[in-house]
């Protein structure tokens, strides 16, 4: 931005956006309360069971969120395009305001394309002499406009980094990016850029203040989206790996960790939460980072060694957050395949750790040497209970599909998805179930009844087991007789 655009720019176009922006906001926020109170609350209401348990009602909390995700953006963007207009506004009017008084000293304002002078307002012919004279005023207003139309170039430019980085931070949906103004999001991007040239130096030149301000800075920012994919995309995959095993190799930065290796623990922690953060990220240098990462997980971090290897440091900054599924997914398959190339597929041990080598978890549970118990752990924080493995084979999981044949439809006292053609037949009315169907049904709620009331007498438990079984399926006739038959010799076991 030079003078003649902060001079001439129609600001009241950006306010009737800003405008328009607000109403977005105010009907995204009905929209996240009726989701909220009627499809979520509904949902949590309902008695779920089977896959729609698993399935379906996970899906519809995350759509409820969807809209409260989308509500937050909306408002994070309203408020930094409101704060920008605001400051441009006042910056604009300081600019005609300084103008204008230089005016009345005559001197005059002259734009050009990329910059400004400021000269006498008097005929060509005695202007250098002029000029000579107001040297002062000259100097002085050209400071003043100079430092105007930097703050208003400043505001604009990080309004536009902070814009595009909440845009990208999600390919589909919204992401979870919150903020108050303009200055809040400038400032975690300042930051991540800050602290990730300090990640990038050389850990023998690292001081325990720069350990101090990097744990400081990623405990306070950790959860933020912005600044994480902003940090982790500086850092680079490699420069994460590098990081991590140099501060905490003996050989290279001795003196630093023995002034500073009793707060590595917290350095780790937050670290590994940012950069869980920033693996959700839908931005084109995160999905770099993340290939890279599953690239680096069977080569050594340090050239010309051999140990130890990217998931061996990579797997000990996962033992916090959660990380993206896909991410997760692909770092396994890589994972289980260099275990079994280490360990010659089970048949002996590997990841011994001998003095010399970095400490890489530093925890105090173990040595971090062994890459799949930081892995396991990032499984079990992940938030994907219904994923598997749907290849058989020793990957994590990927998600289930389910097929298009079977119908989202909950059954009457089971919740569980349906398809038609299994449990209709052309001889029943619609909605009424074969017998076999009943009984395929009524056998598993005895199996589930039968084994939680293993304990008790045998007489109790039939007596239960008639008690939980004698109820009718809508439209049918009792069916205990015929569970009590398909599971007779279950039921004498006891």
């Amino acid at each position: 931005m030079d003078l003649t655009d902060l001079r001439d720019i129609d600001l009241s176009l950006l306010g009737d956006a800003i405008d328009d922006w607000a109403t977005v906001v105010g009907n995204l926020e009905d929209l996240k309360k009726a989701a909220e109170r009627g499809l979520h609350g509904a949902a949590n209401k309902a008695d779920w069971a089977g896959v729609n348990a698993m399935v379906s009602k996970e899906f519809i909390g995350k759509t409820a969120g969807e809209f409260a995700d989308a509500h937050g953006q909306a408002r994070s963007i309203y408020l930094i395009l409101k704060d920008t207009r605001d400051e441009l506004v006042r910056y604009q009017t300081q600019l005609t305001d300084a103008m204008e008084r230089g005016r009345q000293k005559n001197l005059t304002v002259i734009g050009y394309e990329g910059g400004f002078s400021v000269t006498s307002n008097v005929p060509p012919e005695g202007r250098a002499a002029q000029d000579e004279d107001n040297k002062a005023d000259i100097t002085a207003l050209r400071d003043e406009l100079q430092d105007i139309v930097e703050r208003a170039t400043e505001s604009d430019t990080s309004a536009s980094t902070v814009l595009k980085a909440i845009a990208d931070q999600s390919r589909l949906g919204f992401s979870d990016a919150r903020y108050k103004d303009r200055d809040s999001a400038a400032e975690a991007i300042e930051q991540a850029d800050q602290l990730a040239e300090l990640a990038t130096k050389n850990p023998e030149e690292l001081t325990p203040k720069d350990l101090d301000r990097l744990t400081a800075g990623l405990r306070k920012y950790a959860g933020d989206g912005l600044f994480a994919e902003r940090f982790a995309s500086h850092l680079g995959a490699e420069g994460t790996l590098s990081f991590w095993a140099g501060i905490n190799d003996p050989q290279v930065a001795y003196a630093l960790g023995h002034k500073r290796g009793n707060t590595h623990d917290e350095l780790q922690k937050h670290l590994g939460l940012t950069l869980a953060t920033a693996s959700q990220s839908d931005s084109a240098t995160m999905a770099d980072w993340r290939n890279k990462m599953v690239d680096m997980v069977d080569r050594p971090v340090s050239p010309g060694k051999g140990f130890p290897l990217g998931a061996q440091v990579m797997s000990n900054l996962m033992r916090w957050g959660d990380y993206d599924d896909r991410f997760l997914v692909d770092y396994g398959d890589k994972l289980i395949a260099t275990e079994k190339k280490y360990t010659g597929n089970g048949e002996h041990g590997a990841w011994g750790r001998v003095g010399s080598d970095p400490l890489l978890n530093r925890t105090g549970s173990d040595s971090g040497w062994d890459p799949m118990t930081g892995y396991l752990k990032a499984l079990s924080k992940a938030r994907m209970p219904r994923r598997r493995s749907s290849t058989g084979s020793s990957s994590t999981r990927t998600t289930r599909t389910i097929p298009s044949s079977v119908t989202p439809t909950a059954t009457a006292g089971t919740g569980r998805f349906r398809s038609p053609t299994s449990s209709t037949s052309s001889k029943n009315a619609p909605g009424r179930m074969t017998s076999r169907a009943r009984v395929r049904r009524a056998s598993r709620a005895v199996t589930r009844w039968h084994w939680r009331w293993r304990p008790l007498r045998p007489g109790i438990r039939r007596e239960r087991f008639l008690r939980r079984t004698h109820r009718r399926t809508p439209g049918s006739k009792p069916v205990w007789w015929r569970v009590w038959w398909h599971r007779s010799r279950m039921n004498r076991s006891g």
